[in-house]
């Protein structure tokens, strides 16, 4: 999805809103877009991770994981109840570890 089909869609006004870290990646694990908290929690900004693989954001032992083709493409429901808590790694932009939750 391009930037101007973001925009057009008002997803981009939306997903910046978002005091959350948001990623939108294409089918193939490409990063479209990403908000304003991206930069704030991770270091990243949106030029430096436009079109790169989404693993770019995870750290290298999770790299396995997120490359197996089958992922991501299952129909089945969701298995967390609503309310569940899910952690979450990302990699800031210095290469130190994020989890989610963290306020550092």
């Amino acid at each position: 999805m391009s930037e101007y089909r973001l925009q057009d869609l008002g997803f981009r006004s939306f997903i910046d809103a978002s005091p959350d870290a948001t990623v939108v990646v294409d089918p193939l694990g490409k990063i479209v877009a990403v908000n304003r908290a991206v930069e704030r929690l991770l270091g990243w900004a949106e030029g430096e991770l436009l079109s790169q693989p989404m693993n770019r954001l995870f750290p290298p032992r999770f790299h396995r994981i997120l490359d197996t083709p089958h992922l991501g493409n299952d129909d089945s429901q969701a298995t967390h109840p609503n309310g569940a808590r899910v952690s979450l790694f990302a990699r800031r932009r210095d290469g130190s570890e994020s989890r989610s939750g963290d306020d550092s």
